[in-house]
């Protein structure tokens, strides 16, 4: 890790696309429940997620909300569009999480 400031540090992660994650979890048919929390790049990640092979099996979405970051009713739209029926919002403001169900 290097540092960026006193109070900050930058770390390296690896990305990878709906192709890289279907080899990862090939053969899954069981329940999915997805935690994102990406600091902005929420819709990356659903799009990626949207695009594999076990999209199906996701019956549940959290994922963090800062309206500051991301459009909420853009990805609220998106998840709709795969599906999703419920969402549960936890916290209040413009900073919160929301719990997405396919159910």
């Amino acid at each position: 890790m290097d540092r960026i400031s006193d109070s900050a540090v930058a770390i390296s992660v690896t990305v990878i696309n709906a192709q890289e994650l279907d080899k990862i979890l090939v053969g899954i048919k069981n329940e999915i429940i997805v935690k994102i929390d990406v600091e902005g790049h929420e819709e990356i990640v659903l799009r990626q997620l949207f695009a594999s092979n076990f999209n199906q099996h996701i019956s549940a979405v959290f994922y963090e909300c800062d309206e500051q970051w991301i459009d909420y009713k853009y990805v609220q739209d998106m998840l709709e569009f795969q599906g999703f029926k419920n969402f549960i919002k936890i916290g209040s403001g413009t900073h919160c999480d929301i719990l997405a169900l396919r159910i």
